[in-house]
């Protein structure tokens, strides 16, 4: 999603706000977190994540196409790391948020769906009533590839 994309939904969603009010706080919000970084200031918006700085070390850099090595400078890099919220949310496929629907975990599950347009669809999952007949099928998580 682009900034421009971004201030479009949230004028769609906020009729009382005129549309070029809503492209200056937006534009605001990312420069106040440019500036606070440009500081050497951590930001933290809970359930989305933090961003802070982090210094890589200078480096010898080799070009394969030509051959030649190369110094690189210290470098100071903006880093996001995200929630916890924003990890579980992302990395939760819709299969087994049923799973922790359907074993009781939860009572009710909301999912949230972002689609190409740039809508967003929510879809609510309640617990069914399971009638048990016999030994139940469970499948396992699909495991990743070690290196």
């Amino acid at each position: 999603m682009t900034k421009s994309a971004l201030s479009l939904r949230i004028y769609r969603n906020q009729k009382k706000l005129r549309r070029q009010i809503v492209e200056d706080a937006v534009s605001l919000f990312f420069n106040e977190i440019t500036s606070a970084l440009q500081r050497g200031q951590r930001v933290e918006l809970r359930g989305l994540g933090s961003f802070s700085l982090r210094r890589r070390p200078c480096r010898l850099a080799h070009n394969p196409k030509t051959g030649v090595t190369k110094n690189v400078d210290e470098k100071t890099m903006p880093f996001f790391k995200a929630s916890k919220q924003l990890q579980e949310l992302i990395n939760l496929p819709p299969s087994s948020a049923w799973e922790r629907v359907r074993k009781g975990r939860e009572r009710r599950l909301l999912l949230v769906h972002s689609q190409p347009d740039g809508f967003v669809s929510e879809t609510t999952l309640e617990r069914p009533e399971i009638q048990r007949a016999g030994p139940q099928k469970t499948v396992d998580p699909p495991q990743c590839e070690k290196w």
